[in-house]
């Protein structure tokens, strides 16, 4: 049942920073400008992390959004552009992971539940 509740609550807090994240074109533009950021810096080219927009289409269109332009089966995808898309995808959690736990610091959040009890020495 505790599995079922973190995934449940993993999914829902998902879209609601997703949803928040859209809602605002600031956060938004910021978000893959520093994405964009940290794969220059880790000498990502862009070649190195662009998807073919029809590979793209492939990869991230759900089956429903319009099934007669369909560009599948996935395994058709070449893995040069499957591994754009990973390098992309950790360039984007690393972001977001460096901005959480900054976040963290500069407000003096716990880190742990146990934390809770004393305040946080930094």
């Amino acid at each position: 049942m505790a599995r079922q509740e973190l995934e449940t609550g993993l999914c829902e807090l998902g879209s609601r920073i997703w949803e928040a994240i859209q809602s605002d074109d600031a956060i938004a533009d910021r978000l893959f400008t520093l994405v964009d950021m940290k794969l220059a810096l880790d000498n990502v080219t862009l070649d190195d992390s662009c998807l073919d927009p029809d590979v793209a289409k492939a990869i991230l269109m759900d089956v429903e959004d319009d099934a007669t332009n369909l560009v599948r089966p996935k395994k058709f995808v070449p893995p040069s552009e499957w591994a754009k898309l990973a390098l992309y995808n950790l360039a984007m959690d690393w972001v977001i992971d460096q901005a959480l736990v900054r976040m963290k610091l500069e407000s003096k959040w716990p880190f742990q539940r146990s934390d809770r009890l004393r305040p946080f020495a930094g």
